[in-house]
């Protein structure tokens, strides 16, 4: 099958989406597809020396190209002509011309962002919305999530692909900030979003920390929306902040080595799409506490320490628990992995197989 995929996301292959055109693109070539891959840029130049072998396809800035493709439509690039499918990875597309389109809704925030202050993604929004009134199917992560999307994009032609975690290997003590060393420590991965409910953990964490004068918080990602709450929240928790780590982005190298090494990972995260810290802390044995997202409890399996994310004691509660309890800890342990081995790649290629050949009508 010949198919034109989005691979621009690659620029950020730390990111849940870098890592799941990473799998994506080797897997489809591997079983024997022709892959086009192709990314959306302003600099021919500087696209094709970030992506070597990829087309470019030239935009004047993202947000300007997204907004004229979903009002107007616009004209296809030709290298699509000889495609039977456009896979747009991160929401957007360019026009498909006479191929079939498929695009990955990682997550319903763009339309759901007024639930937590923000104004909705009326961009990405518009331009999606676009794209499945011309037909496109839409590729999600988990059933929870398409059932979301049905409702607010009002078509069936959504199916579910789940990506499989990050393999992580061959991590050391080395890379863990000098702080950390011999420390026991909670977790959270992932930007500062207002919706990753940083600043509840911070509070819940104060909770947990009454009764336990050696664990550490560690909080690792970029700046985002949310991150005067967290600056807030670290400013309220008096002594307990010098136990509270805000490492910003990590290298790859230093994120492996903070995922295998922590006690538990919190992540109460609402309205994400699958969930990947999860499943990558799961696969290590280490015990996962989660909060009401029921796209993060699909991907958990069950596999996790639930707490309420508006309570800051049922946080501090999960927290002791995960980190403390050494039969839960255990049991956990082995139903995380258990959970986490469903994800294969394998499985995941069929998934997308499935996707692309309802696109195609195959």
């Amino acid at each position: 099958m010949r198919i034109a995929v989005d691979v621009t996301p690659l620029a950020h292959p730390n990111s849940g989406i870098g890592h799941f055109v990473s799998v994506l693109v080797p897997a489809l070539e591997a079983a024997d597809n022709d892959v086009t891959r192709f990314v959306m840029s302003g600099s021919a130049s500087a696209g094709r020396t970030q992506f070597p072998g990829a087309h470019v396809v030239r935009i004047p800035g993202a947000t300007a190209a997204f907004r004229w493709w979903g009002r107007f439509g616009g004209r296809p690039p030709s290298i699509f002509d000889d495609v039977a499918i456009v896979h747009g990875t991160n929401y957007v597309t360019p026009p498909p011309g006479r191929a079939a389109c498929v695009i990955s809704v990682h997550d319903a925030s763009p339309w759901l962002a007024p639930r937590w202050g923000e104004a909705p993604n009326r961009t990405i929004t518009r331009l999606v919305e676009r794209r499945i009134k011309q037909g496109a199917w839409v590729h999600t992560l988990t059933n929870a999530t398409a059932a979301t999307l049905a409702d607010i994009l009002d078509t069936d032609r959504i199916r579910v692909a789940p990506i499989p975690p990050a393999t992580v290997a061959d991590a050391s003590r080395d890379d863990l900030p000098v702080r950390l060393a011999g420390r026991p420590y909670v977790l959270c991965l992932g930007a500062e979003k207002r919706r990753k409910r940083l600043d509840a953990v911070i509070r819940g964490f104060v909770d947990a920390a009454q009764n336990d004068a050696d664990i550490a918080l560690v909080l690792a990602g970029a700046e985002g929306d949310g991150s005067s709450d967290v600056v807030q929240a670290l400013d309220e928790v008096g002594q307990v902040r010098s136990r509270i780590y805000r490492l910003g982005p990590v290298t790859e190298a230093k994120r492996n080595a903070l995922v295998t090494f922590a006690r538990a990972l919190c992540y109460v995260s609402h309205h994400e799409g699958e969930g990947l810290p999860v499943l990558e802390a799961q696969g290590l044995g280490i015990p996962v506490v989660i909060g009401d997202d029921s796209a993060v409890a699909e991907t958990s399996g069950g596999a996790a320490i639930s707490c309420d994310p508006a309570d800051v004691s049922s946080i501090g509660g999960a927290l002791r628990t995960a980190v403390n309890d050494e039969a839960k800890r255990a049991e956990l342990k082995a139903s995380g992995r258990q959970n986490a081995a469903r994800f294969t790649p394998e499985r995941f290629l069929d998934d997308m197989t499935d996707i692309y050949r309802q696109a195609t009508n195959r």
